[in-house]
């Protein structure tokens, strides 16, 4: 044969330029059957950066410390999508540690670098032993507050690893140092073999997810088709619709101020809620009342004398029998806060045949009260009020 591999014996070392073979400045590729045992001979020579092909599998190793043990070899996950099996429970941790059922103490796990303890878990979290070994997975049982142990207690999940098992683990314990023992996606490929991390993750950060450079604010309701991006551009744009419809400015935390006569009774720096109940309580003092088949004397419209001083009432008073014959009033009234009330009643209008109409204005109850009532027929009656009252303009 013309071409052949190229074959070189044992493996391949690259070396820093000038380097020796003893400096340490230098990466290997090696191989052989089965994972790195990382305690003896080559794959405890490599420096940090080798790589090691197990030509059991066809599965990559990387070396991520130099501390003379197996743990120094972490595995490169190849992993289907579709061989992902999610698992729903919410894992707190995962360590290399070998845990039996009963009490241990996070504090002194060999790879809890960050500090974990007992008040990181709740009763119901699990968690995951031997990792990188025979993979057991946990769930926690009872915790210790307070009693200075640092404890919890665990017992066998009730529902154990399988084949293809995923989690996301909120603190992956086997990376070095404290900072890097976050949240990784780590995958069992089969419930008896060592996990694979896939990825490490940061649930809790979003800053590194960008917008890209022509995101625009658009608008419109958002589908399940939409990206994140397209979602977010239809509800910045339907904000900034709202802000124009309130006629307010993006950014803008109140109404800003209002020119007169609304700033008389109107405070800018009021809620949306506010202002609506401001403008109810003053259309109130224009609001109409209608009372119907009134013979005998009959309320038709109270307020209160400890906030409202003065009332005029516009009244309409119609013949039930025939609503054609109608008659008009001006009802002005005055009280003093108390038991006390003075009206009078002027500009009296009428249309059609003359009927019974009386009204009358007194106190009772803390309120001071138009009253109708009617002799000669059943009249129905209508009236609208201006409160003469300071505590509302």
């Amino acid at each position: 044969m013309g071409r052949v591999l190229h074959a070189i014996e044992k493996g391949l070392r690259l070396l820093k330029e000038n380097a020796d073979h003893g400096s340490g400045n230098s990466v290997d590729w090696i191989f052989g059957a089965g994972a790195p045992v990382g305690i003896s001979g080559e794959t405890d020579d490599a420096k940090v950066g080798s790589i090691y092909s197990n030509t059991t599998n066809g599965n990559l190793y990387k070396k991520i410390a130099d501390t003379s043990s197996a743990a120094d070899w972490e595995e490169l996950g190849s992993v289907n999508l579709a061989s992902l099996k999610w698992r729903n429970e919410r894992v707190v941790a995962a360590t290399v540690d070998t845990l039996s059922a009963g009490n241990t103490n996070p504090t002194t796990w060999t790879d809890n670098e960050q500090g974990l303890d007992d008040n990181d878990f709740q009763v119901g979290d699990h968690l995951i032993s031997d990792v990188d070994g025979t993979p057991t997975l946990w769930e926690v049982t009872a915790i210790d507050q307070g009693g200075g142990t640092d404890e919890i207690t665990i017992a066998a999940a009730a529902q154990p690893l399988a084949d293809g098992d995923t989690f996301v683990v909120q603190n992956y314990l086997p990376d070095s140092p404290a900072a890097q023992e976050g949240q990784a996606l780590v995958h069992f490929p089969s419930a008896s073999a060592a996990g694979v991390k896939v990825g490490d993750v940061n649930w809790d950060i979003a800053t590194g997810i960008n917008l890209s450079s022509g995101y625009a604010a658009s608008a419109g309701n958002v589908t399940n088709s939409d990206t994140v991006e397209s979602a977010i551009s239809k509800l910045d744009g339907v904000n900034d619709a709202q802000d124009s419809a309130l006629g307010l400015s993006q950014g803008d935390t109140n109404f800003g101020s209002f020119t007169a006569p609304a700033s008389l009774l109107l405070a800018g720096s009021q809620s949306a809620k506010q202002l609506f109940q401001r403008l109810g309580d003053l259309m109130a003092q224009l609001r109409g009342v209608e009372v119907t088949s009134v013979t005998a004397i009959t309320d038709v419209d109270t307020v209160p004398v400890a906030s409202v001083y003065g009332v005029k009432w516009l009244v309409v008073a119609t013949e039930a029998a025939t609503p054609a014959n109608k008659a008009a009033f001006e009802v002005f009234a005055l009280n003093d806060g108390s038991t006390n009330a003075d009206d009078t009643l002027y500009a009296k209008l009428r249309v059609g045949a003359n009927f019974n109409v009386q009204l009358s204005v007194d106190v009772s109850g803390g309120n001071m009260r138009l009253r109708a009532a009617s002799s000669s027929a059943g009249i129905n009656v209508i009236a609208r009020r201006i409160e003469v009252v300071k505590t509302v303009l």
